[in-house]
């Protein structure tokens, strides 16, 4: 996340926050997370909690990063096409 915001520079005129406070702040919304299943409840310790507005734009920083890092390196990969978490890939042989 600290890569995409230093990035984008147009967020500074939407928020008054600090980088630093923005990514205090978001790393407490995704380390407080506890569901309930079965009557117990629980804390997720790993991944993305499914149903937080927060997963799908670490999910599509994810993919970004991937694609721009992994996939042009892949001479195998003759087609490559994604819309969001789908992706259509053809390889050679």
């Amino acid at each position: 996340m600290h890569e995409k915001l230093t990035d984008i520079e147009d967020w500074t005129t939407k928020t008054k926050l600090k980088l630093e406070d923005i990514i205090i702040l978001t790393e407490l919304c995704m380390d407080g997370n506890y569901f309930e299943f079965n009557g117990s409840f629980y804390q997720q310790l790993e991944g993305l909690p499914m149903g937080s507005p927060l997963s799908p734009v670490f999910a599509e920083f994810f993919m970004q990063k991937f694609e721009e890092s992994i996939v042009p390196s892949q001479s195998s990969i003759q087609f490559w096409k994604r819309y969001v978490g789908d992706i259509l890939c053809i390889l050679k042989e």
